[in-house]
């Protein structure tokens, strides 16, 4: 699988959109739900992901390790979402919860507490506690998908944490 992901990258960095597409669309669903949980719609997800597309073959060039493509990737698509929220200047609110609710394993009302509280933290903190706990992102993945340091995804974890706890009070069970 490493061989052919690094001859799909190679032929993408000297044009080929179709092995390009294969790299894209071998992680499109964990691309689009990392994106779905920033956008909170569908529509802004899918526009998130046709830009990601279009960005990450313009850059696909610049990839220097196979390993990290996927990283690189989840970097780009991050990215567009909080340029799309800038542009539009807008907090959707989380209208499509229950399509996401069957990646946590508690009953629905706790999933919609859940994520009306992750909701109301900063972007930076909510962003590193989704990778993290939702998509079972390493630290240093989500380090590289951000480009921050290590050390700053693991204080974003602890403080996003923290204050998901004190709002959530005695409701709190261990995560």
């Amino acid at each position: 699988m490493e061989s052919n992901l690094e001859e799909l990258i190679e032929k993408a960095k000297r044009g080929d959109w179709d092995s390009y597409l294969k790299i894209f669309f071998g992680q499109k669903d964990t691309l689009y739900r990392k994106a779905f949980y920033i956008t909170k719609n569908h529509h802004d997800t899918d526009d998130v992901m046709e830009e990601s597309i279009i960005k990450g073959f313009k850059a696909v060039k610049k990839i220097e390790n196979p390993k990290k493509v996927y990283a690189y990737l989840t970097r780009i698509v991050v990215n567009n979402c909080y340029d799309l929220l800038k542009r539009n200047k807008k907090t959707t609110p989380l209208t499509d919860a229950v399509v996401i609710t069957e990646f946590t394993h508690s009953s629905s009302t706790e999933k919609l507490d859940l994520y009306s509280y992750l909701d109301k933290l900063e972007d930076e903190h909510r962003t590193v506690l989704i990778l993290r706990f939702f998509e079972d992102m390493k630290i240093e993945d989500i380090a590289l998908s951000l480009d921050i340091p290590e050390g700053t995804v693991k204080s974003r974890v602890y403080y996003g944490l923290k204050k998901l706890k004190s709002m959530i009070g005695g409701q709190y069970r261990e995560m």
